[in-house]
């Protein structure tokens, strides 16, 4: 009886470290992944990014669309006679669009 005891709680003590490796090592993984392709940036920083490009303004509409399996959000921006339309890469952050506009002449 003492042998099995002995077998079953070695067998015991074995698998808990697995397990515990096994957590260990989930952790640093997950930690270890920096920016994955689902991850977005949130409307706020890209409307920040935004507001950063133009120095300034209001922003009068933002959203996020998704377009040939790029996220991106669209922001439109008004500072004194000038309008800026801007898309911001929600993955990244990165400007991929910029159009400035100065109100009132063609």
């Amino acid at each position: 009886m003492g042998l099995l005891t002995t077998k079953l709680t070695s067998a015991f003590v074995v698998g808990m470290l697995g397990v515990s490796t096994y957590a260990v090592t989930d952790n640093q993984l997950k930690a270890a992944q920096p920016h994955s392709a689902s991850q977005t940036i949130s409307e706020i920083k890209a409307k920040e990014i935004a507001l950063g490009i133009s120095k300034g303004g209001l922003v009068r509409n933002s959203y996020i669309n998704e377009r040939h399996g790029i996220k991106k959000y669209k922001i439109s921006v008004i500072k004194q006679d000038e309008k800026f339309d801007l898309d911001i890469a929600a993955t990244t952050g990165k400007a991929l669009k910029i159009k400035r506009e100065i109100q009132g002449k063609e």
